[in-house]
């Protein structure tokens, strides 16, 4: 028995034609399921939110709002921000655009003035700052570490060239993760620093 009923958000993807990767799935889904688990433990769907490939969710820290991220590998990935009502049902707030292809993740800094997003097919990193509510509200600069001289990209994620794949917390300091090709191991993990304030600069 579980001590109050829980309000579930559930991402899926729901065009598998248009990801980089090819997930395993009988049936795509359709986009954000509403659930709701109650105190006995039963699951039930309250409403259907369709949407490109929503697979992943990033609850805002305010605990209001909640970022569905649309993961495409034809164009540049987009970043819905929906309001949590007090029934759990969604409403949509607003969105914004990313600058690399197969968007997958987004981390806002410690003190919740930027969301950085990563881009996994371009290895391309947004920084955007954000209000208190999550919401776009100024500059987005980008940039690829990884990229060759004169290049704003990365080499594809599948002629070998290094992607960036999620971002973490270290030390109070935000890093983005990435994964590097090496003749010794395939994907060999390494971490770049992520310097808010020089990003905002650029």
């Amino acid at each position: 028995m579980l001590d109050r009923d829980y309000n579930l958000f559930v991402g899926t993807y729901s065009d598998l034609d248009v990801l980089a990767h090819q997930p395993y799935a009988p049936i795509p889904g359709k986009g954000i399921y509403a659930m709701t688990l109650d105190r006995k433990g039963k699951l039930t769907l309250d409403n259907t939110y369709e949407a490109l490939n929503p697979a992943v969710l990033i609850p805002h820290s305010n605990g209001r709002s909640i970022y569905a991220i649309l993961e495409t590998i034809i164009d540049e990935g987009d970043i819905f921000r929906y309001e949590i009502d007090a029934d759990g049902s969604l409403s949509y707030c607003d969105q914004f655009r990313a600058s690399g292809r197969s968007t997958c993740y987004l981390a806002t800094a410690p003190n919740q003035d930027a969301a950085i997003v990563i881009n996994y097919w371009d290895a391309i990193i947004d920084v955007v700052d954000v209000d208190g509510d999550g919401a776009a509200a100024g500059s987005q600069n980008s940039w690829c570490p990884c990229a060759a001289a004169g290049s704003q990209r990365a080499p594809r994620r599948l002629e070998g060239g290094a992607h960036s794949h999620a971002v973490g917390q270290g030390d109070g300091h935000p890093f983005a993760q990435f994964a590097v090709p090496a003749r010794a191991h395939p994907l060999e993990s390494t971490k770049a620093e992520v310097d808010l304030d020089a990003a905002k600069a650029v």
